[in-house]
């Protein structure tokens, strides 16, 4: 496919194409600097703008784009991997979670509103060096047990003093 500057890409519209890079794998080489309807300048892969199912229609930085799962990222991976390792038996910490009966409350399970409503009650990660942690260890991951909090954003030292007896 010709690109030439001005063609369209859903809310981008290409500007002029770069110098190619000999160094980077062939699908990356040639890349193009565009413009986004945000007022935003990117440059980017040709591939990346032709690419199927899924071609770059935006810089991936409008605001007016922006949902709480790409404001919250960090926080929605966590809440992801929460799910995973509570539900899928090839994760590699399954046995310590979902092996022993550990789940996610089904308020917080579900794939359309879960992780607003886990954001909701947890609120956003206070540091890069918190991740999520159950008070009590035996219980899953809820937002009250026996009508105290479940779950809170501790660090890796607030964890490590928060540990269950294990023979494994």
């Amino acid at each position: 496919m010709d690109f030439y500057p001005g063609m369209r890409f859903g809310r981008l519209v290409l500007r002029q194409k770069t110098r190619e890079n000999p160094k980077l794998h062939p699908n990356m080489r040639k890349q193009y600097v565009v413009d986004c309807a945000c007022g935003k300048r990117v440059t980017v892969p040709a591939i990346y703008l032709i690419r199927s199912p899924n071609p770059k229609v935006n810089c991936g930085q409008c605001v007016d784009l922006k949902t709480t799962k790409t404001t919250y990222n960090q926080e929605y991976r966590i809440w992801l991997m929460m799910l995973v390792r509570t539900t899928d038996p090839r994760h590699k910490h399954f046995k310590h979670y979902g092996g022993r009966g550990i789940r996610v409350c089904d308020e917080w399970a579900d794939p359309v509103t879960g992780f607003d409503s886990f954001l909701n009650h947890i609120g956003p990660r206070p540091s890069e060096r918190h991740t999520v942690d159950r008070i009590d260890n035996n219980q899953g991951y809820q937002p009250y047990h026996e009508g105290k909090p479940q779950v809170r954003w501790a660090t890796a030292q607030e964890q490590a003093a928060n540990r269950r007896k294990s023979n494994t």
